[in-house]
């Protein structure tokens, strides 16, 4: 399939899995073998034009954690039919650093969520690999309107000035953000429903906020669940509300009593 697929081509094959030569920004969809029989009589085919779903791989993939995983995770998220006849898109900085073989194995899977198809954008890695410029690729345009958005976020907002003041001398600000937090301004904008962090509809937040109740984060189409601080950090780490008893660490209280 590397051999044949080219940015900005059509491609079809009798295959669930021929979405796997979206690595190489390509439209490619899997066909049943009576269809593919008529493609080679009459020379054409039509397609019903998919919604689109993003998904925003935001950071560099961390040690032992493989495409594969990516794939699989995705999935149980949104169900075996969650992207039925879409068309996914993978965006973000995380795009970057992934291989050719590893951008196969997430479109690959792209069938198995029910997907029309899945793409990549043509980048240098694509490029690199082709040996030439992908001079017919296609993307997105920046405006585009997606049925579906798909990434975690994580806002802390921190509760005071001093605060903010520790968290910047602990250097807690730095490595939060290297984690992928978004930090927002001293206030208690996001449990008010003011300012950033406002949730979209469908969309489910986890917080630590200290009242819950229909639209209180100004939002009667979000869901909102109230936890502890170690219940909001670690569904960050594993995509899912996790018991942090379950978690091994050697994360310190200096306040609680030995």
């Amino acid at each position: 399939m590397s051999c044949y697929a080219k940015p900005g081509m059509i491609i079809t094959g009798s295959d669930n899995h021929t979405c796997t030569a979206g690595a190489f920004n390509a439209l490619t969809v899997g066909i049943d073998r009576t269809e593919s029989a008529g493609i080679l009589k009459r020379g054409q085919t039509w397609f019903k034009v998919p919604e689109s779903m993003k998904i925003v791989l935001s950071e560099k993939l961390p040690g032992r954690v493989y495409a594969k995983d990516i794939s699989l995770w995705i999935i149980g998220m949104i169900g075996s039919a969650g992207a039925n006849y879409m068309s996914i898109e993978f965006h973000g900085e995380g795009v970057k650093y992934l291989s050719i073989s590893e951008k196969m194995t997430l479109t690959n899977l792209a069938s198995e969520m029910g997907a029309k198809n899945a793409v990549f954008p043509a980048d240098k890695v694509l490029e690199e690999f082709l040996g030439e410029k992908a001079e017919k690729a296609v993307w997105a345009d920046e405006d585009a309107v997606y049925d579906k958005t798909k990434d975690f976020q994580l806002f802390v907002s921190p509760a005071s000035k001093e605060i903010c003041l520790q968290m910047i001398e602990e250097d807690l600000t730095q490595k939060l953000m290297k984690a992928g937090a978004n930090i927002l301004a001293v206030s208690c904008g996001p449990c008010l429903g003011t300012g950033q962090g406002i949730p979209s509809d469908d969309y489910k937040v986890i917080s630590t906020a200290n009242r819950n109740f229909k639209g209180r984060m100004d939002n009667r189409e979000a869901e909102i669940y109230l936890a502890s601080p170690a219940c909001v950090a670690y569904p960050w780490i594993t995509g899912e509300i996790t018991d942090p008893r379950e978690i091994k660490t050697e994360d310190q209280f200096p306040y609680r009593k030995k």
